[in-house]
């Protein structure tokens, strides 16, 4: 079954343009075992970067997730929510 790469990149674009507005944070992208992901780093502290990929489940569906733990983080169609889950998993970071 042939998955169609460019669906991946988009979701990631999406995701980078839902965490733009955020003062707190900047992303940047990279390839990852010839993956692309989505780094998110936070400005101040310096800590707590995360890098999201997105993959094809079984399912049918995209997912977030944290390329590092392989944790999902929700459906690539909730951009919202993910980006909340994502600054609220950065905050955590932070404060540790």
């Amino acid at each position: 079954m042939a998955i169609p790469q460019r669906e991946r990149i988009t979701f990631l674009v999406l995701l980078a343009d839902v965490l733009a507005p955020w003062a707190d944070a900047v992303t940047a992208f990279a390839v990852i075992e010839g993956f692309a992901v989505l780094n998110v780093i936070p400005v101040e502290p310096a800590r707590g970067a995360l890098t999201i990929g997105c993959r094809y489940s079984r399912h049918g569906a995209w997912w977030l997730y944290h390329v590092h733990s392989g944790e999902l983080i929700g459906p690539a169609n909730d951009l919202a929510g993910a980006a909340r889950l994502i600054s609220n998993q950065m905050k955590v970071a932070a404060a540790a």
